[in-house]
């Protein structure tokens, strides 16, 4: 996975496969505990023949930044809009697990 600077922080994140983009927002609300890194990571090999699945550490989860900074739903919006700019994705299909639902 590759990092990337949005928002003054790094954000780490992966993407892989053909066709539709599909973006996971992972749950959790930081710590390396709550990374975007599944246990098992077979749902992504079966998505990726159909699909460019992206998936990424929200900030203060996994493999991001944890700045020291107040953290709310419109940052971490903030943070998914500048990502699928900086990876110049345009249409994508969001799906987002438990807190990542709100994003």
């Amino acid at each position: 996975m590759p990092l990337t600077n949005v928002n003054n922080i790094e954000l780490f994140y992966d993407s892989v496969g053909v066709g539709p983009s599909i973006v996971f927002v992972h749950g959790g609300y930081g710590g390396a505990s709550s990374s975007v890194l599944p246990r098992e990571d077979g749902w992504v090999d079966d998505l990726k023949n159909s699909y460019n699945v992206i998936t990424y550490d929200r900030r203060s989860a996994g493999r991001s930044s944890y700045p020291i900074s107040d953290h709310s739903i419109d940052i971490f919006v903030d943070d998914l809009t500048a990502l699928h700019q900086k990876i110049k994705i345009t249409k994508f299909f969001l799906i987002g697990s438990s807190s990542g639902g709100p994003v």
